[in-house]
């Protein structure tokens, strides 16, 4: 009965050894009171302790693995296992399948998923795959485009875990994949409609000065219509008067002059650069070609533009129509404030608050805005003008246009008028920048 145990014993011992050593491995102490020499002498009651750890601890492995993989199947995703040592992939049914393709269709190899994601998103996606392998970024995720069967693209949401092993080495990567196609496609049309909006209040400023800025062109060419008229009286004469001539050419010339500074303003305003990156621009250049565009509004609504004299030579970096957009939308919005005054006033002014940032202040004759309507005045569609003069959405797409460029706006409640500010960081070249960084 005992040679029958002692040899059920050693079966099983001799059945676990690989176990066992790699068990020692992970679990140092366990050498250090050394199991092997007591298996070797027969002590069969700790061999089954042992032995009941090792099943123990690899049962746990197994258990928290099932757990990963019946998540992943139970999720609306399709499951990927990931050998990093062979760059072998499994990839399951719905994985396959969200693609159109049957699973024995896609060869289960990591040279698969190359193929199949889209070339301008492979090389980030794989960056990212990397952070998670080599550095200590636990978990990876990644949106990307993969081409199904029928030459379509799909966008996929991927996460997924390293399993390493006990010396941290890097085996396999685990995770999931889910169809955001839709998803993407609504953000898209989101996305369109938000830039339609954008350039539909952009518009709407523009057409509260169409009226001036029709005017102040208008006017110049009638005053290049005279002074034409004049060098040809003159140029008919027997005895030319080059100093009236002269005097009438100069004229044309800041006409023309004062006509293309303003079409300049026009054409900056109303250019789409949503897409384009920004560039580092002259403080002097956004003010002035912003008044450009209102100047003639306020003067004939007899209201007293306030103008900086001293301009700091400064620049910052941005999308010059975007500012201008905001800046023109600010005026009018003080011009519409106070036009039922009697002292009716709007001033711009530039100040730096610190060596980094530069501020735009658009303050008018009006009172201070109360606080509780400050606190709603960047919500959408939320107005005081009256019933069809404002659509409540000026400030919303003005605060978000300022944040895209890096900068922020807000109302001064400390201000004894009211007061809007618009503040910008600096742009600042690369060795300054070192240096102010460093310093």
């Amino acid at each position: 009965m005992f040679s029958l145990v002692l040899g059920v014993g050693v079966v099983a011992t001799t059945a676990t050894i690989s176990a066992v050593s790699l068990f020692a491995i992970e679990h140092a102490w366990l050498i250090q009171i050394k199991i092997l020499p007591l298996l070797s002498i027969g002590a069969l009651s700790l061999s089954a302790l042992f032995l009941r750890s090792v099943l123990q601890h690899q049962e746990k492995v197994d258990t928290s693995e099932e757990r990963l993989r019946l998540a992943l199947e139970a999720s609306s995703g399709g499951v990927w296992d990931w050998n990093l040592k062979t760059d072998e992939v499994i990839f399951d049914r719905k994985w396959s399948s969200m693609l159109g393709y049957e699973t024995k269709e896609i060869p289960r190899h990591f040279d698969s998923f190359r193929k199949l994601c889209h070339p301008e998103d492979l090389a980030k996606t794989l960056e990212r795959m990397m952070a998670s392998i080599e550095g200590p970024i636990p978990t990876y995720k990644a949106e990307f485009r993969m081409q199904s069967k029928d030459g379509s693209y799909r966008w996929i949401a991927s996460e997924g875990i390293v399993k390493r092993s006990s010396d941290g080495k890097a085996q396999r990567m685990i995770g999931w994949h889910r169809d955001i196609t839709e998803e993407k496609m609504s953000e898209i049309l989101i996305e369109r409609q938000r830039l339609q909006l954008i350039n539909t209040a952009k518009m709407s400023a523009l057409g509260e000065m169409s009226g001036g800025i029709a005017h102040e062109i208008n006017n110049p060419l009638a005053i290049i219509h005279g002074c034409a008229t004049q060098i040809q009286i003159y140029a008919k004469k027997e005895e030319i008067d080059r100093a009236k001539i002269e005097k009438s050419v100069g004229t044309v010339m800041r006409t023309v002059d004062r006509i293309s500074k303003i079409l300049k303003s026009m054409k900056a305003f109303a250019r789409d650069e949503t897409l384009d990156p920004q560039e580092d621009i002259s403080v002097s250049r956004i003010v002035q070609e912003t008044l450009e565009l209102c100047q003639t509004r306020f003067y004939h609504h007899g209201i007293l533009l306030g103008i900086p004299k001293d301009i700091p030579d400064v620049q910052i970096s941005c999308r010059l129509s975007e500012v201008m957009q905001v800046l023109l939308n600010l005026l009018n919005n003080s011009a519409d404030a106070i036009e039922h005054l009697d002292d009716k006033w709007v001033k711009i002014e530039i100040h730096e608050p610190n060596s980094t940032m530069v501020q735009f202040w658009i303050e008018d004759a009006g009172s201070p805005i109360p606080h509780d309507v400050v606190d709603r005045l960047f919500q959408p569609f939320f107005t005081t003008k009256e019933v069809g003069k404002g659509t409540g959405l000026g400030l919303s797409i003005s605060k978000r246009l300022i944040e895209s460029n890096g900068g922020r706006i807000f109302y001064d409640r400390k201000a004894t008028r009211a007061r809007f500010v618009v503040e910008m960081p600096k742009a600042f070249p690369t060795k300054e920048m070192q240096k102010r960084v460093t310093s």
